[in-house]
């Protein structure tokens, strides 16, 4: 064989080792996931990546963190998950998101929603983040304006919006004060911590001129007695959870999407194989979750407006 086929021959087979072995190497590599959690993580988590190829126990380990919703112990565990040797980190609501991203700005990290990404700081813009951040938007200056209208809507000589919430460190977003005072409608905040505290400030209110924007005040299961409540008052409310419109709160209206956790794994997915989280836009939200308990609103003495009803996506009574 002539000399030059011999070195072209033994240079292919070399090379065709090289990829084969890279390729192997590939598979072998193990991924961490580090998450950082009110309780725990949702229970399909593992099932969606493993649809992508990432088995835990596998070829992936993922880390569980919990944290209570203290600032220090958040950013406590939040130190601890940036120090783990993570490949990428995941969080829940703004809190665990910015505690993330003050741990590292090195590291990935991937939302499981935030309500407003740039005012939070973590990002630079949606379309380009430009930091280490990205994941879902929940679109807060847009579902503000929808919020406050549709409070407005319902009580129309509307003059206060209450933000009533058990931490005495919360203050009305920009987003919602921009959006309330665009609609000439003041919006204090209220601290109240239990069920006591609320049917007291609910009394204070005004029934034709006040209504409550009802922040984290009572565990899910207490809800229907905060419901009763806001009803002997005669006052509305804005619920922060749309499930809770079913328990007996007047109403809520956000922007959400389908199936955000699938939306998440994908994102991991794409970091995983080299992506740049500066450069993965925000996902903005799909769809409107706009709920109205017309059971509620009779039983203070409001009319539901019809253009309301046709654009609520579930109307409960």
């Amino acid at each position: 064989m002539h000399p030059r086929r011999k070195f072209l021959r033994a240079f292919a087979s070399a090379a065709a080792g090289a990829i084969a072995t890279a390729g192997s190497a590939a598979k072998e590599r193990s991924y961490r996931i580090g998450y950082l959690v009110e309780r725990k993580a949702p229970s399909r988590f593992p099932a969606l990546l493993a649809e992508l190829g990432y088995r835990e126990g596998v070829n992936l380990q993922i880390d569980v963190r919990p944290s209570t919703d203290d600032l220090a112990d958040v950013d406590r565990v939040a130190i601890e998950l940036a120090q783990s040797g993570a490949d990428v980190l995941v969080a829940e609501r703004v809190l665990r998101v910015t505690a993330l991203s003050r741990a590292t700005r090195s590291i990935p990290i991937v939302c499981a929603g935030i309500s407003d990404p740039v005012g939070e700081g973590v990002a630079k813009s949606l379309r380009r983040p430009g930091m280490n951040v990205t994941g879902l938007s929940y679109g807060l200056p847009e579902a503000a304006v929808l919020q406050v209208g549709s409070l407005r809507a319902m009580v129309p000589r509307l003059e206060r919006i209450v933000l009533m919430d058990r931490d005495e460190e919360v203050g009305v977003a920009p987003q919602h004060a921009a959006a309330a005072a665009q609609a000439g409608i003041a919006m204090p905040v209220e601290r109240v911590r239990d069920l006591a505290e609320a049917d007291r400030a609910f009394a204070r209110l005004r029934p034709t001129r006040d209504a409550a924007w009802l922040g984290q005040i009572v565990d899910p299961g207490s809800i229907p007695q905060l419901a009763a409540a806001a009803i002997r008052h005669r006052i509305a409310t804005h619920a922060l959870a749309s499930d809770d419109v079913r328990r007996g709160l007047l109403l809520s209206h956000w922007l959400t999407h389908d199936d955000p956790l699938h939306h998440v794994v994908l994102l991991i997915d794409k970091i995983l194989r080299g992506a740049d989280p500066a450069e993965i836009p925000f996902r903005l939200p799909e769809r409107t979750d706009f709920r109205i308990n017309r059971t509620t609103a009779r039983a203070i003495g409001l009319v539901v407006p019809e253009d309301l009803l046709l654009r609520a996506t579930e109307v409960i009574g």
